[in-house]
């Protein structure tokens, strides 16, 4: 979650490039638009000169918002204004904090708080302090950098997500190793797409461009993402953790490979764990 900072008329201007984005994708007459453009009163320069520069962060790519995975990040603290403001989402799981078990409607209990969750052969597991989880984090960073040598299968186990009363659609088709987010479930044919590289992360979801000539942006936009190595001994790709917040902060939801596995679970859905349209930074190694 991050507030919103658009400068003013900027939602005029995104309702515009909406609308020239019809033409592109042939759902409307360039004619018919432009006159709809010109009875609602928009200077055609200014839209001319908001879409070239759409154009141009589109040219850009999202990775020029990439930045290198920092160890000491793990532990930095969210800001207390941004903890209190915590509302969390119920999983369609228990979850297991501090050796009890909860219901999933009992996390609205810790709303106002941080609680990081990992998932654990299928089953929930909630930290509700920054410094544990981030000494989770850093084991999960170092331990495996000491054994890419080996090569293992990645277990096969399957998460809620992957599962339901119908067979769940395929990914699409990627070749390289990372993470790749999307921002619909696989019922909704997944929607746009955005690649993450290993030992890298996004810190501010919302600077990072989505749609035709950046109409839009991948904050609180990610539903479900995709783990994906080779076997490949040293590519494989074995933890990735969504934020709350910009910077690596807030709560967090965090995918780990099993032991001996290559990769980290993916997710097909992300409400099943109350993680739908929720991250504003993502990392991943």
């Amino acid at each position: 979650m991050e507030t919103n900072d658009r400068i003013p008329g900027a939602d005029r201007m995104h309702r515009a490039l909406e609308l020239i984005q019809a033409v592109a994708a042939g759902e409307a007459e360039a004619g018919d638009i432009a006159q709809q453009l010109r009875g609602e009163g928009y200077d055609v320069l200014e839209l001319a000169v908001a879409a070239l520069a759409g154009a141009a962060r589109q040219a850009a790519g999202p990775r020029a918002f990439l930045r290198p995975i920092d160890i000491r990040a793990f532990s930095r603290p969210t800001p207390p204004e941004l903890v209190a403001s915590t509302v969390h989402r119920a999983p369609k799981v228990p979850f297991l904090l501090n050796g009890t078990l909860y219901d999933p409607q009992d996390i609205s209990r810790f709303d106002g708080q941080e609680l990081h969750l990992i998932d654990v052969r299928g089953q929930l597991m909630a930290f509700d302090d920054r410094a544990t989880i981030a000494r989770t984090w850093e084991l999960l960073y170092v331990v495996p950098a000491l054994d890419a040598g080996r090569l293992a299968p990645t277990g096969g186990l399957m998460t809620l997500s992957d599962e339901g009363p119908a067979p769940w659609p395929w990914w699409p088709e990627v070749d390289e190793v990372g993470v790749y987010f999307y921002s619909d479930s696989g019922w909704d044919d997944w929607g746009d797409e955005l690649y993450l590289p290993l030992n890298y992360g996004y810190w501010r979801l919302s600077k990072v461009c989505r749609g035709f000539l950046c109409t839009g942006d991948w904050n609180d936009v990610i539903s479900a993402f995709r783990c994906y190595s080779t076997w490949v001994p040293d590519r494989p790709a074995r933890v990735c953790k969504l934020h709350e917040h910009l910077n690596m902060g807030g709560s967090t939801f965090t995918s780990a490979a099993p032991p001996g596995g290559r990769e980290c679970f993916s997710y097909k859905e992300l409400a099943s764990y109350g993680w739908n349209d929720r991250a504003s930074s993502v990392e991943a190694w």
